[in-house]
Formats: structure tokens, C-alpha cells, sequence
């Protein structure tokens, strides 16, 4: 039972996450972007998209580029589904970036 909750707790954040981020970048286009991803987040974000971002809602265009989401008409904005996928893309990116910056562990031989 202490692992279903626990699983739960996690699922709960990650969908509040993803539901600002998808309705911030269709409410209010020029809000901070700094509430919303740390400064790596951000750094690896602008590094893909070879521009500064200013706002959410082109943060949020980039995330969906990264996993392939290509805008339309009909759909500007990337849903639910596409961005939990570049999230996970995103925290896979910061992960490496994070562990390749490490300083190298001594060997012991």
C-alpha cells in the first residue's frame, strides 16, 4: 500500500507540472519563463533552440520540437501527451549534462 501511495505522490506532481506548463503557455504568452524550468533546464532549452527564450509558450514550442512535435495550425502548442514525453527527453538531457560536468571519480586499482 506504502508503494502505491508513494507512486501516486510522484504521478500527482508530474501531472501538476505538466498541466502549468500546458496551460500557462496557452493562457499567457509572455510570462516568466524562470518559473518554470531552473537554470539549466533553461540553458539546455535555448542551446537547442540556438535563441533566447523569453516566454513560456516558446519554451514549450521547444520542448515539442525535441521530441519531434512539429506545429500546425490547429495546433500551435504541443498537448499532454508530447510534453510529458519531452520532459522526460529534457530530464534525460539535464541528467547527462549533470554527470558529464562531474569531476572524474579516482580509480582504485
Amino acid at each position: 500500500m506504502a508503494t502505491l501511495c508513494n507512486a501516486l505522490a510522484l504521478y500527482t506532481l508530474v501531472a501538476w507540472r505538466l498541466l502549468l506548463l500546458s496551460t500557462a503557455a496557452r493562457l499567457k504568452e509572455h510570462q516568466d519563463v524562470e518559473a518554470f524550468f531552473d537554470p539549466l533546464e533553461l540553458d539546455i532549452l535555448q542551446t537547442y533552440a540556438q535563441q533566447a527564450i523569453t516566454s513560456t509558450s516558446q519554451a514549450v514550442q521547444v520542448l515539442g520540437k525535441i521530441v519531434g512535435f512539429v506545429p500546425r495550425k490547429d495546433q500551435p502548442l504541443p498537448g499532454i501527451k508530447i510534453l510529458a514525453q519531452a520532459l522526460l527527453a529534457l530530464e534525460n538531457i539535464k541528467s547527462f549534462a549533470v554527470k558529464s560536468k562531474a569531476p572524474p571519480k579516482p580509480r582504485r586499482d
